[in-house]
C-alpha cells in the first residue's frame, strides 16, 4: 500500500510542477496554500470533494507535505 501511495504523491507533485507549482508540493497542498490567501476557492472545493472521506484534505496535505520534506532532509543529514 505504501508503494501505491508514494506513486500517487509523486504523480500529484509532477502534475503540480507541470502546472507551474513548486515540485516539492502536491497539488492538494498548493490549493490549500492558495486558499489561505483567498485564492483557488473552487479548485480547493473540487479537490476536497474528490477526497471526501478526509475532511479538509487540502489543509491536511499542507502538513503532510511539510512533514515529508522534513523527513527527507533528515534522511540526507543522517549518515
Amino acid at each position: 500500500m505504501t508503494y501505491i501511495i508514494n506513486v500517487l504523491i509523486a504523480l500529484s507533485r509532477l502534475l503540480n510542477a507541470i502546472l507551474g507549482g513548486n515540485p516539492s508540493l502536491t497539488l492538494s497542498s498548493r490549493a490549500g496554500l492558495h486558499f489561505r490567501k483567498g485564492e483557488w476557492v473552487v479548485r480547493r472545493e473540487v479537490i476536497n470533494a474528490l477526497f471526501f472521506p478526509q475532511p479538509d484534505h487540502c489543509e491536511i496535505a499542507i502538513r503532510l507535505d511539510d512533514d515529508r520534506n522534513q523527513q527527507a532532509q533528515q534522511q540526507i543529514k543522517s549518515p
